[in-house]
């Protein structure tokens, strides 16, 4: 078995991190949420939320070697990030109308964090899950010969 070395690892990690981004935005927004587009900061809470698992089973795979013990612990981190993002829908949003503010509690379903009409929430983390478990099974693959 080949050793995983310290810049193999940061350059998995560097790549890792821009596929999950871009890829993960993209699939995200055409694949969950065809019919509307997130705000720049939607994106970003999104990705607060995403990134660190995936960070996390790399990391897990290296110092293991292990892919069963590192997609678990990984999953264990994505069930944080998806109650992140329910946790995301009960922020307080405010509506303009003209004349006064209004501040009112979004609920899933509704119009708010990430969401369309169908109220898709937190099934919109399966598309990084999915590019988590097939970067490490390649890691895996390449790295067991």
């Amino acid at each position: 078995m080949k050793k995983i070395t310290i810049s193999a690892i940061l350059f998995i990690l560097t790549g890792g991190v821009i596929l999950q981004i871009l890829l993960g935005t993209f699939l995200v927004e055409e694949w969950v949420f065809g019919d509307s587009h997130a705000t720049i900061f939607e994106q970003i809470m999104y990705h607060l939320a995403v990134i660190p698992p995936f960070v996390i089973a790399i990391l897990f795979y290296k110092e293991t070697q292990n892919l069963s013990k590192s997609l678990g612990y990984s999953g264990i981190f994505y069930l944080i990030s998806i109650a992140l993002v329910i946790f995301y829908h009960s922020v307080p949003t405010r509506t303009d109308y003209p004349g006064y503010e209004i501040y009112e509690q979004t609920t899933l379903g509704s119009y708010g964090f990430y969401v369309t009409g169908g109220g898709i929430g937190p099934i919109a983390i399966i598309p990084n899950i999915l590019l988590t478990i097939i970067i490490i099974f390649a890691i895996h693959k390449y790295y067991k010969k």
